[in-house]
């Protein structure tokens, strides 16, 4: 993924979101505190979000998949059992 400007107004707004999702869950009211959480001005998330708090969801989940491929990408997975390798990724996802 690029670390374009775009993409980093992205990830401060899931980063917001994150800490407001306890209160008001994957709302698109939520996402409208989350943007102004990033010190960014109203109607910013139909910018950066134009598909609402359902995008959020699934740029979050890209940032997850990309920080587990990180991951497995440092072990010599060919070396490894299968029961090894299942081990490694599901821990990887879960931390």
């Amino acid at each position: 993924m690029t670390k374009d400007t775009s993409y980093k107004t992205r990830k401060a707004i899931l980063e917001a979101m994150l800490l407001n999702v306890p209160f008001d869950g994957w709302s698109n009211a939520g996402l409208r505190k989350s943007v102004k959480a990033a010190n960014l001005p109203d109607g910013a998330e139909e910018l950066y979000f134009p598909g609402g708090s359902l995008e959020v969801i699934r740029f979050w989940h890209l940032q997850m998949n990309t920080q587990v491929w990180d991951e497995l990408s440092k072990m010599d997975l060919d070396k490894m059992k299968i029961r090894d390798k299942v081990t490694v990724g599901v821990l990887a996802r879960l931390n």
